[in-house]
Parts: C-alpha cells; sequence; structure tokens
C-alpha cells in the first residue's frame, strides 16, 4: 500500500525495497517473490541490500548468489549500510596488522562481488564514515571495533587503499 500511495503521489521517486540478512536462501526468495510483484504493478525500482556482514559471514558466493537472483529482476541494485563487523566479541583492543590486513581483504572481497555486477548495482554506500561513529561500537553491547574505511579519526585505512588500488 505504502508503495501505490507513493507511486501516486510522485511518480517520479524512485522506490526502493531495502532489507537485511538478503543473501539466506529462504529470505532471498521470499524478498524476489515480493519484489517482483511489486515490479509488475510498477511500484518499484530498486532494491537495496543492507550489507552489515562479518570477516567470513556471508560467503562473497552467497552475496553473489543473491545479487545475481535480484539482478534478474532488471531493477537497480543498492548496497547499502555496508560495513565489515571485524570484532563481534570484542576480543581486541587494538586494531592489529592481521586485523587490518584481514579488513581489507574482505573489502576487496565484497567489491570484487560488486563490481561484477555494475551493471545492476548503480550505488554502494557505508553506514557511516568513520570508526568513531559506527553503530557497531555499541551493538549488541559496547565494544571496540573498526568496521569501516576510515579510521576514529578520518584518516584512510588499509581496507580504503586496498580499494583505491
Amino acid at each position: 500500500m505504502a508503495f501505490s500511495i507513493t507511486r501516486e503521489a510522485d511518480p517520479s521517486a524512485k522506490l526502493f525495497y531495502n532489507d537485511f540478512n538478503e543473501w539466506v536462501p529462504a529470505k532471498r526468495e521470499a524478498i524476489y517473490t515480493l519484489v517482483k510483484k511489486l515490479k509488475d504493478k510498477g511500484l518499484i525500482d530498486g532494491i537495496g541490500l543492507q550489507q552489515h556482514v562479518k570477516l567470513t559471514t556471508p560467503t562473497t558466493a552467497l552475496l553473489d548468489t543473491a545479487i545475481s537472483r535480484y539482478a534478474e529482476l532488471g531493477l537497480e541494485i543498492h548496497v547499502t549500510e555496508l560495513d565489515v563487523e571485524i570484532n563481534p566479541d570484542g576480543a581486541y583492543t587494538e586494531l592489529t596488522p592481521e586485523l587490518s590486513l584481514a579488513l581489507a581483504n574482505r573489502y576487496k572481497e565484497l567489491f570484487a562481488v560488486y563490481a561484477k555486477h555494475a551493471g545492476s548495482i548503480t550505488a554502494v554506500m557505508n553506514w557511516n564514515v568513520t570508526d568513531s561513529t559506527s553503530w557497531l561500537l555499541s551493538f549488541p553491547t559496547a565494544h571496540t571495533t573498526w568496521p569501516l574505511l576510515f579510521d576514529a579519526d578520518g584518516k584512510p585505512k588499509l581496507a580504503f587503499w586496498s580499494l583505491v588500488n
């Protein structure tokens, strides 16, 4: 109903369905079915994929499969809320060289998948800019983490440079 009302109010507005864990196979198919129905009614322009990920989950294969499936719809795809949780249990008190490298490699893996789907993906957005402003610092409980491309002082990290290079 919200999509219908919005489309009627502003036919030029771009309407997106945005969800998380959209790579989980059962959820992926439910989202696909819902979005296809909205597309068939002319009520949607794209799908947003909230990419709150960890160092190893989801796998790039699961992400690639999900993006491929959504791309079948011919809609724009936005990667939204991208961040990579690297210290979920708070075991580390500093960003070690090993963690920094793991984060850089994870961002490279993710962007390789996104680049593969560049014809469908029209935007990639991080969920904040610097580590000091990440929502993950307090989720699910307060802990230290470094999920973004820029450190707490706004300086680019190895992960940023891995994408630039």
